[in-house]
């Protein structure tokens, strides 16, 4: 099967499916779920979702889902770390170097992830498949946190609409009370190379009064990759984006993108003045989609292609 076998083949089943902790099968049987009655979390958990998800499949990423377990042997609190682990140990010796993923962690059991691996080569590099084979990672899997069960799966992009109904089905399953949900956390950083939160309530703002069209379409033309023309005469992708968040980061960034000192050559009266900037510097969210734009010409990724 395609979910690989437990522990000796010809068995038949999955090695979540066996001890009942996997309902990925179910995965097309999403006509159940209604979005309407999601709670607050689930629409937030769901939104996320579909951002990196459809990122990944419109930028021609392979995807894997994985689910990782924790037996009586190993503990929830380290999870989220021995994770991490493993997601090193799978780009150094399988060479999958900058993998990104998804992660839903949930008290099922002694704990379990609920992830998604999304991974493409490099420009330049040789097209290869991603996939963790069974046995390579139920061994490794329990060498680092004593819990051999897992489960692996590749998410065939040709299936209509796979974003959407994995994302709904994380939803509705394990971002729901009855699963036990903890909490979620993802690859953004690796991903977009800014936060999805404030970027998403910024966006919300600017684009939800309908000036622009449909406030969701707009959304997902972003992710594609699209570029905006904004009414102030500004630009706006998600490279510009990327590019005001690594400014705001680095301290470059104040009020209305106005450089307060730099760093080379740090030309500031004191010690006092570089003190002040970083005690009095804005939060991320407190700027505005105008703010992550540029003039066209600006010297920022596409824009100047």
């Amino acid at each position: 099967m395609s979910g690989g076998l437990i522990h000796g083949e010809g068995r038949g089943f999955t090695s979540l499916d066996y001890i009942g902790q996997s309902s990925i099968s179910s995965e097309g049987s999403l006509e159940k779920s209604r979005g309407s009655d999601w709670s607050r979390k689930q629409k937030r958990g769901y939104q996320r979702l579909m951002a990196h998800l459809s990122y990944w499949l419109q930028n021609d990423y392979q995807l894997l889902r994985v689910d990782l377990t924790t037996s009586k042997e190993g503990s929830i609190e380290d999870i989220t770390y021995n994770f991490k682990r493993l997601r090193q140990m799978i780009e150094k010796s399988l060479g999958y170097q900058g993998m990104e993923y998804i992660a839903v962690k949930t008290n099922e059991g002694n704990g379990v992830l609920h992830t998604v691996l999304a991974w493409k080569p490099k420009d330049g590099e040789r097209h290869k498949s991603f996939y963790i084979p069974q046995r390579w990672l139920s061994t490794r899997w329990g060498d680092i946190h004593s819990s051999p069960i897992v489960w692996v799966k590749p998410v065939q992009k040709k299936f209509t609409g796979s974003a959407k109904c994995i994302a709904r089905y994380f939803a509705a399953q394990y971002l729901a009370g009855q699963r036990g949900y903890i909490n979620m956390f993802y690859s953004w950083f690796r991903t977009f190379g800014f936060p999805l939160g404030p970027v998403w309530y910024a966006f919300k703002r600017h684009f939800g009064s309908g000036g622009y069209g449909s406030l969701y379409q707009c959304w997902a033309e972003l992710l594609k990759g699209e570029t905006f023309a904004l009414k102030d005469g500004k630009f706006l992708s998600l490279l510009t984006i990327k590019d005001f968040y690594t400014r705001w980061r680095s301290g470059l960034v104040l009020g209305n993108a106005v450089l307060k000192f730099r760093y080379v050559g740090i030309d500031v009266k004191s010690l006092l003045d570089v003190c002040d900037y970083f005690y009095t510097k804005p939060l991320f969210k407190a700027f505005s989609i105008s703010d992550m734009g540029v003039m066209y010409g600006t010297k920022t990724g596409e824009l100047r292609r």
